[in-house]
């Protein structure tokens, strides 16, 4: 019996597939291609935000995008949005943008536009837009439904709700809940089936916003208006360019 079939073989070692080599070539290909996008921008924009999502949400983003649709938005990996920009005096592309680079933590994305400064800085402090809490988000209010017939629940319902975990039966074709039941509680995180309970009554506690960190502009001037945390390194961006 020959030893070497015998052995048992290394996990770490790994031999690589066609595939595997296309999978790295495409990945090189969209840093490459995001850091080109990027510089691009820098050429034909006069003003370059970091932007601060809260309770990101993606139909709102393409609705701001299709409101500016002469600006650009980009929201990828934070190094290599630096790397674009520059990290330092000695490799910015431009004089006072690595202070933007310093200012990009967290789940950061630039924003390019030629809109004033002041209009884009009101817009971004008003802006909000509320929506559904979705799971792991800290619930802003306690709800509790009471005892009773449900009448704004249609009767099909009435096997989902139970499946959500409310105490309810089907009364001559009404919802009823047997007892009191808290939806959600204030300072608690919100659960898969507390999302999808909030939902259906059509209870909106999550807002959607854009926080202005810092903008550069022409002739290098910068202007810082929040601190992140360092920290936190990588966002967890998706790829979400326009």
């Amino acid at each position: 019996v020959s030893l070497v079939n015998s052995m048992p073989k290394s996990k770490r070692v790994r031999v690589k597939s066609l595939g595997d080599y296309a999978a790295e070539k495409r990945t090189r290909a969209s840093k490459d291609s995001l850091i080109e996008k990027i510089q691009t921008s820098l050429k034909e924009y006069a003003y370059v935000w970091v932007l601060l999502p809260e309770n990101m949400r993606n139909k709102t983003l393409k609705e701001l995008r299709a409101k500016y649709r002469a600006s650009r938005f980009y929201f990828g990996k934070n190094s290599l949005m630096q790397l674009a920009l520059g990290e330092d005096k000695e490799t910015e592309a431009y004089p006072g943008l690595s202070k933007v680079s310093k200012c990009i933590h967290g789940q950061c994305g630039l924003f390019f536009t030629n809109e004033k400064k002041d209009l884009m800085k009101a817009f971004f402090e008003s802006f909000t837009e509320p929506d559904y809490a979705r799971t792991g988000f800290v619930a802003t209010m306690t709800k509790v439904l009471k005892q009773g017939p449900m009448e704004d629940m249609v009767f099909s319902l009435e096997p989902f709700l139970r499946q959500l975990g409310l105490p309810t039966i089907l009364k001559n074709g009404v919802v009823q809940l047997l007892a009191d039941y808290t939806v959600c509680t204030e300072g608690e995180k919100i659960s898969p089936e507390q999302g999808k309970l909030l939902k259906l009554l059509n209870i909106r506690m999550s807002d959607f916003a854009l926080h202005p960190v810092c903008c550069w502009g022409p002739d290098g001037e910068f202007e810082q208006y929040m601190t992140l945390d360092e920290e936190k390194g990588e966002g967890e961006n998706e790829k979400m360019e326009s």
